[in-house]
């Protein structure tokens, strides 16, 4: 008989021994796929670890408060894992429940639990507590609490029979499963829960002096579940031994498929396929036999074909010529030994002469027909699992093989081809163009390129629809697709757009590809019928020779594409070929785009003039600021030039705002040396700058930051910025206007010149154009320059004459009535020092005015 003091203590010890090692076994034998079971069970290890060692030390209690305080956590860690095992039962029998009726019963088990932990006697007792020491069956001595049995304590004893009978209901559909080993270890925790359940009830009642046993079940329960996944393991540690063995016996084979690599060129994979079957069957023909489903004829191909030991030429036939049972659909293959009807019209097939044959299909990883591999043997054999087995894997790899090889095939469509002509597409003629043009290099031959697009194409989506449109696109596609041929390469690059390659040409090859873009137009103009309607199409091209006319093959497209672009000019059917001058103005402007953007930055090579604004007898009224450009590579660069490609390339905001700083600086250091402008520095803007929606703040933030009063500035726009957005540039110039600042229109008389504009703008300043000056003796030119004079005065705007180079026109323009004067007779544009040097030495020694500056 045990001792005293010795049954409580090792009882407790031991059940808490055992929770933590199946803890510690279920932590190293996890398995991912029962990721959530096994963390469940193990959170129960600890919890049953847990609530053993808190019954322990409840029933070694010697005060009331601390016995008290024990109970309510004991309490707490049952009610706690009353839903964990719930849904590991759940988890491992599959039993489905409706997520209301298991989050109704959490619910409450966190009410239960929340009266357990607020009451002051715990969930079990209402009050008047006491500890009671008594004696165990084996004379040991424990202590409880006793009190006045809660009625929530009803409450959860019926809540607890509800839970058991619910179990019950999980435990029992394990049983109808046949889940036997599953069964009897979940009925054997319940049997022993409802005990330990009935012996609680006995203690708390006072009927039987005993300790808890509410543990044990829990206990019990994660050892026979660690017993249960040790078995599990163990089945699954033989069944990977079994797996091991008879991937060892085939370890020959995969050796053998892992000696030749795919290859569609060769098809060495396939014929070393083979031939590593022949090895293991004996058969006396092996063979691959690919379906293609998509060709018109529904052709069965041969990928390999070995016979008698020796590997022998592919070869196709339609697959009515053969039985359904030798390519079938059936998963797994078949001996067939009734060969007569199945091959009689293959010759390869019949003479053989075999008594039977093995079929197995190819599936690809879709579970579609890729194929078949057909076995013929000279004796008969009959249905053999390793063999199965065997060729099971042969085909599974061939088919992956069919199927990437077929997967390749389309990749190498969709990068080399257009999907919609079929023709060669951008990839393929690059390509085409690198050989042509090394081989060119060495023979010393030429090839010539010719890139058209088809005229006002656009017209033909907008008259006739997308679907009519792209029907032309393909009939054309497959006209021109005719007409290659070993010499003549033909490729869609683009939407509308097509290049046409000759390969070899010796002598005038400019006269050669004449004679085939004559063809090739020809085959444009062909009439084209889609539906109902009839499209006529025309085309322009651009061709260049090369390498005679390139500089290296990377530059082949580029020049064609300059052909093309001179081509368009024409109007017409017409082949232009490529001129170097052309890649040179290109180059060029590239050039300066390139160094305009750095110059703008590093004020060293940008500078402005101011060109003098003066009456008719050369008193200075007020001048223009103009930008020039010195750059130390390429010299003084022409404003006409850089200033359109600023505003090609956007940079002609940046420009203009470079140019609003250095006149309103030079504004200030005129100032400081006492200049005041009789009349306004005029800065030109360009469209692009006005339709900025920060030009007017920056406009008035730079001269505020300057200090320059808006009634130094006069603003020049010209008549095409208002081509694009009217009612927009009317409203920013009214605001410029009401600020200060001067408007004049610049230009006045060229482009699209309306009398609406100088009714709608709000203007101050009419600038007559430097070509009605120039022409001022023509009687015309002078009437139409009097009559702008005229309106001009009438509507209170001054008139400024550009361009005046000569006394005589500043004669006729005096008479007519102009009131300001710019021009080369008076000065050119010349540096501010120089300008404010004139302007101060005029002022100090005479009132005499001075014709003109030399500058």
């Amino acid at each position: 008989m045990l001792e005293n003091t010795q049954f409580v203590a090792l009882y407790f010890a031991g059940t808490i021994g055992i929770n933590l090692l199946c803890a510690a076994f279920l932590f190293v034998s996890r398995i991912r796929k029962y990721r959530a079971q096994f963390s469940m069970l193990l959170l129960g290890c600890f919890s049953a670890s847990l609530y053993q060692f808190i019954t322990w030390q409840y029933h070694s209690s010697t005060d009331i408060q601390g016995a008290l305080l024990l109970l309510k956590v004991q309490t707490s860690i049952l009610i706690l894992c009353l839903p964990a095992y719930a849904s590991l039962f759940l988890r491992w029998t599959k039993y489905k429940i409706a997520l209301p009726y298991f989050n109704a019963f959490v619910a409450l088990c966190v009410l239960f639990l929340v009266i357990n932990i607020a009451s002051d006697s715990s969930l079990r007792f209402s009050g008047a507590l006491e500890l009671v020491q008594y004696q165990v069956f084996n004379n040991e001595t424990v202590a409880r609490l006793d009190g006045a049995q809660s009625t929530y304590m009803i409450a959860f004893y019926i809540f607890c029979m509800l839970v058991v009978c619910g179990l019950a209901a999980i435990v029992y559909k394990a049983f109808k499963d046949h889940q036997f080993l599953l069964f009897s270890l979940l009925f054997a925790a319940l049997f022993l829960q409802a005990l330990t359940g009935l012996n609680g009830v006995q203690i708390e009642r006072g009927t039987l002096n005993s300790i808890y046993f509410d543990g044990l079940p829990f206990t019990v329960l994660n050892f026979l579940a660690c017993l249960y996944i040790a078995s599990a393991l163990n089945r699954k540690t033989n069944s990977l031994k079994i797996q091991v063995g008879i991937r060892e016996r085939l370890e020959s084979v995969l050796l053998g498929l892992a000696k030749g690599t795919s290859n569609n060129k060769d098809n060495h994979f396939y014929m070393n396929m083979m031939h590593e079957l022949r090895r293991l069957t004996n058969a006396q023909l092996c063979c691959i036999c690919a379906v293609e489903p998509h060709s018109n004829k529904h052709q069965v191909h041969t990928k390999a074909v070995v016979y008698k030991r020796k590997g022998i030429s592919n070869f196709s036939f339609p697959i009515t010529k053969i039985s359904n049972e030798l390519i079938t659909k059936i998963e797994q293959g078949r001996v067939i030994k009734d060969l007569t009807r199945f091959y009689q019209d293959i010759p390869i097939f019949a003479r053989v002469e075999a008594k039977s044959c093995f079929s197995i299909p190819m599936l690809n990883n879709d579970g579609q027909l890729e194929g078949s591999i057909i076995l013929l043997f000279k004796n008969t054999i009959e249905e053999n699992d390793s063999l199965s087995q065997t060729l099971n894997i042969f085909a599974s790899r061939a088919g992956a093989e069919l199927q990437r090889d077929r997967a390749d095939k389309k990749l190498n469509e969709m990068a080399y081809f257009d999907y919609q002509t079929k023709l060669p597409n951008m990839s393929s003629l690059y390509e085409l163009i690198e050989f042509c043009y090394s081989r060119n290099t060495v023979n010393n031959t030429q090839s010539g390129l010719i890139m058209f697009d088809l005229n006002r194409f656009t017209e033909v989506n907008r008259n006739f629809g997308f679907k009519y449109s792209e029907i032309a696109i393909q009939t054309l596609g497959e006209r021109l697709k005719a007409y290659c041929s070993e010499q003549i390469f033909i490729a869609r690059t683009g939407g509308d757009e097509f290049v046409c390659l000759i390969k070899d040409m010796e002598h005038d090859p400019k006269a050669l590809m004449r004679l085939h873009w004559e063809a090739i137009c020809s085959i444009v103009k062909k009439p084209i019928h889609a539906g109902s309607f009839v499209i006529r199409l025309t085309c322009n091209g651009g061709g260049v020779v090369f390498p005679e006319q390139t500089k290296s093959k990377v530059e082949v497209i580029r020049c064609a594409e300059i052909a093309l672009a001179n081509a368009k000019l024409t109007h017409g059917q017409a082949l232009t070929f490529f001129d170097a001058s052309s890649l040179e103005a290109i180059d060029r402007k590239e050039i300066l785009i390139k160094m305009l953007e750095p110059a703008l930055k590093s004020d060293r090579e940008l500078y402005a003039v101011y060109q003098p604004k003066m009456d008719h007898a050369g008193n200075l009224l007020g001048c223009e600021a103009l930008v020039r450009w010195n750059n130390p590579e390429l010299g003084m660069v022409s404003p006409d030039e850089f200033i359109q490609l600023a505003e090609e390339s956007a940079l002609v905001d940046e420009l203009g705002n470079w140019m609003l700083h250095q006149v309103c600086q030079q504004i200030n250091k005129w100032r400081e040396i006492g200049l005041v402008m009789p009349a306004r520095v005029a800065i030109n803007v360009s469209p692009y700058q006005l339709a900025q929606e920060h030009f007017l703040p920056l406009l008035i933030d730079t001269m505020k930051h300057y200090e320059v009063c808006p009634s130094m500035l006069e603003v020049e726009i010209t008549e095409t910025l208002l081509l694009t957005n009217l009612e927009d540039c009317v409203d920013k110039l009214k605001q410029l206007q009401e600020i200060g600042v001067s408007i004049a229109l610049d230009d006045f008389g060229t482009g699209y010149s309306s009398l609406q504009y100088l009714n709608e703008l709000p203007l101050d300043v009419i600038k007559i154009d430097r070509s009605f000056v120039k022409n001022l003796h023509k009687k015309n030119t002078l009437e139409l320059a009097k009559a702008i004079v005229s309106i001009s005065h009438h509507m209170n705007l001054k008139v400024v004459a550009e361009g005046v180079e000569t006394k005589e026109q500043v004669q006729a323009l005096k008479e007519i009535g102009c009131d300001v004067f710019q021009g080369y007779y008076f000065s050119k544009p010349i540096r501010a020092n120089e300008l404010s040097a004139w302007a101060l030495k005029k002022t100090a020694t005479s009132s005499k005015p001075v014709s003109h500056i030399r500058g």
